[in-house]
């Protein structure tokens, strides 16, 4: 099945700590990749985003899915793995900081799951891809709020 991975990287102009902790707030992922909503999240007994559900928007195709936390290295990295009926996908964020400010690096990997996700699969990564630095430059603004 057809994947593709877009990076980019931008600087928050808080700690990484702070970042660290607006990742928990799943209200703050809604910023990557046309995610439009997202609800009914959980969160582990030491505060980490632990699942939350989505419905996202791309190439003219509204997706309900569902996305857990892989990994989770407080300050330094967070794995989010998504899932949809017909997309998979990965998002990773890098913390690279000190004090007052952190690098950010995204990474996301989208892949179809079937026949029909692989024939409009060039559309839904144009979609993405086009707005990914913008999307991610929203994203990285969110964690200083």
């Amino acid at each position: 099945m057809p994947s593709q991975t877009f990076t980019h990287s931008a600087t928050a102009a808080v700690p990484a700590e702070t970042a660290w902790s607006a990742l928990q707030d799943p209200a703050t992922w809604g910023a990557i990749g046309g995610v439009d909503e997202v609800y009914a999240a959980r969160h582990g007994d030491d505060g980490t985003l632990v699942s939350y559900h989505f419905r996202a928007s791309a190439g003219g195709q509204t997706y309900e899915g569902r996305a857990h936390t892989a990994l989770a290295e407080p300050h330094r990295l967070m794995i989010v793995e998504v899932d949809t009926p017909e997309l998979e996908g990965r998002i990773k964020v890098a913390l690279d900081g000190g004090n007052p400010h952190t690098v950010v690096a995204v990474e996301l990997t989208v892949r179809s799951k079937g026949m029909l996700a692989t024939l409009f699969f060039p559309v839904v990564a144009a979609a993405i891809g086009s707005g990914f630095p913008t999307s991610v430059e929203d994203f990285v603004g969110r964690l200083g709020d």
